[in-house]
């Protein structure tokens, strides 16, 4: 709620405490997934990564040129998010403002 009253357009926040090895690769497809089709939206962009993870291959996101940011690249398409399909792991996250 602080980053809002600070003018944040958006805010991801998380319902419980998370784990740091999910995390990093939700937050990755989630932001490889935005910058590749910003038009679609944050709120979308969420939405494909939590899928990938409950649905359980890894399918990652192209990165974004110029902004910083890496999906998550793995050595092979048959590669599986192993034990992250659990909701514990993708359904914490929030999307807090502005989706688009």
């Amino acid at each position: 709620m602080v980053a809002q009253q600070k003018d944040a357009e958006a805010v991801l926040a998380t319902l419980w405490d998370v784990n740091d090895a999910s995390t990093s690769r939700l937050m990755s497809d989630f932001y490889g997934r935005w910058i590749k089709n910003p038009a679609a939206g944050k709120a979308e962009a969420l939405r494909q990564a939590q899928l990938a993870f409950l649905q359980g291959p890894a399918v990652s996101a192209e990165s974004g040129s110029g902004r910083g940011f890496e999906a998550v690249q793995e050595s092979s398409a048959e590669t599986h998010y192993a034990g992250y399909t659990h909701p514990f792991y993708w359904a914490p996250f929030v999307l807090i403002g502005n989706y688009q």
